[in-house]
């Protein structure tokens, strides 16, 4: 058993990014977007973050609900209000011990994938059901070798 355990932390660094298939879509609110607009796209996509752009370019994440009760409160709606300015992000080529370590650091479910050459351009984001998914297939390709 141990050997096992080791051999899976060997090959989990030796995956990057590239290896795991990330969220299909992904959807960014752009802060200069109407109340309207942002309405419609968090009724329409359930996700629990979404990443916002400001001139096309990622300035924070907002959580789902935190754009809901802004939205649903007496007062004007502001989606700057809702952004957290700080979070974590990782690049592409970064393997899966450093998500998986940042995930646990800043106690989060959710890394945007930014560009090496330009730290405000996302490509993309990467979750932890994205992770959960990846092992799942790990482990059905090696009980379809060992058996």
């Amino acid at each position: 058993l141990p050997f096992k355990l080791l051999s899976f932390s060997i090959r989990l660094e030796s995956k990057s990014l590239t290896d795991i298939k990330g969220s299909k879509s992904i959807v960014c609110l752009k802060l200069e977007s109407e109340e309207s607009e942002i309405r419609q796209a968090i009724d329409k996509f359930n996700f629990i973050w979404f990443p916002i752009l400001k001139k096309e370019k990622l300035i924070g994440l907002a959580s789902h609900y935190d754009i809901k009760k802004s939205l649903e409160s007496e007062n004007k709606f502001d989606l700057h209000q809702c952004v957290k300015t700080h979070y974590a992000s990782i690049h592409p080529d970064q393997n899966l011990v450093i998500a998986l370590d940042r995930m646990k650091k800043f106690d989060i479910s959710i890394l945007p994938v930014m560009s090496r050459y330009n730290n405000k351009s996302i490509l993309g984001i990467i979750t932890m059901s994205d992770i959960f998914d990846f092992f799942t297939i790990v482990k059905k390709n090696e009980e379809q070798i060992t058996s």
